[in-house]
């Protein structure tokens, strides 16, 4: 019931037990479509437009079983405990996960990595934030408590009514290359990666967020699953890029030796950054993060 689901906050050194238990049941939340012959969008990359009319179902995708295996992004583990894709947890049984964290202060995060299932099941919100502390972390009295905020950022699309009204249900349609014909069921034929015409942010798509006028901690990961973020700060008055509102201060494996002002983030797929930003030199403003790469 959790996008993303529940954040594992550990300490450098900290051996860490976690029994993984797939509780899935029911068809997959996705409505897993191929279609043919969309358009570009705003940039180069076909896009996928809202809506299953023109798509052809996948009927094999609802007859799933519900089966994962929950990979640690970043982090350093045995293989038997790295969620390897052919390390099938079917429901009702678990996954039995050792994490030695024997690594720096750092942004990891975990995902469901089940082979050739595994977008589907990232789509479907199998995914969250994996913090591991230490000592000097602590030293530089960085923002925390509710001005520390993760930010998983993905892409989506959703299914649409007779009337052309957004259900809510989660598409996952792909574009099938050029004019092939088209494809049978349980044949994955050569396709265009999912680009989705939706932001979502921590579930929610183009959220807001009120801040205070003082410093917060941004943890952002792009789990999207192909679509790569240059991110940057808008004036939502004046439409211009905020120079050197964000302060990157670390990156995938952990913060950097000096901070970085920075006018623009970019983020590929699983990448993630540790930025702060000052809102106290911005008063009464009203700013937008958004995704400058249209390519």
């Amino acid at each position: 019931g959790h996008f993303p689901g529940p954040t594992v906050d550990v300490r450098s050194g900290q051996l860490t037990r976690i029994a993984w238990t797939n509780k899935l049941a029911g068809a997959i939340p996705v409505k897993a479509m191929w279609v043919r012959g969309e358009g570009p969008g705003a940039g180069k990359l076909p896009y996928n437009t809202p809506g299953a009319p023109g798509g052809f179902a996948r009927p094999e995708v609802d007859a799933l079983t519900a089966w994962t295996t929950v990979h640690v992004h970043g982090g350093h583990q045995n293989a038997g405990s790295d969620g390897a894709t052919d390390h099938g947890i079917t429901p009702g049984n678990s996954q039995l996960g050792e994490y030695f964290n024997d690594q720096p202060a750092a942004h990891l995060f975990y995902h469901d990595h089940a082979m050739s299932v595994t977008a589907l099941n990232v789509l479907s919100g199998l995914v969250g934030h994996y913090m591991i502390r230490d000592d000097e972390e602590d030293r530089l009295d960085l923002p925390r408590g509710r001005y520390e905020i993760p930010l998983a950022i993905g892409d989506v699309n959703f299914d649409t009514d007779a009337q052309g009204r957004l259900t809510g249900q989660l598409l996952g349609k792909r574009v099938v290359a050029g004019h092939r014909p088209l494809p049978q069921p349980g044949t994955i034929p050569a396709s265009i990666p999912f680009f989705g015409p939706f932001t979502m942010v921590n579930g929610v798509v183009w959220p807001y967020l009120s801040v205070e006028t003082r410093t917060y901690r941004f943890r952002v990961v792009n789990v999207s699953l192909a679509r790569a973020y240059r991110l940057a700060v808008i004036d939502e008055l004046t439409g211009q890029t905020v120079a050197g509102a964000m302060t990157l201060i670390g990156t995938d494996l952990g913060l950097l030796d000096k901070p970085q002002v920075i006018d623009t983030l970019s983020l590929s797929c699983a990448e993630r950054a540790d930025v702060v930003i000052d809102f106290a030199d911005h008063p009464g403003r009203r700013l937008k993060l958004v995704n400058t790469d249209v390519s």
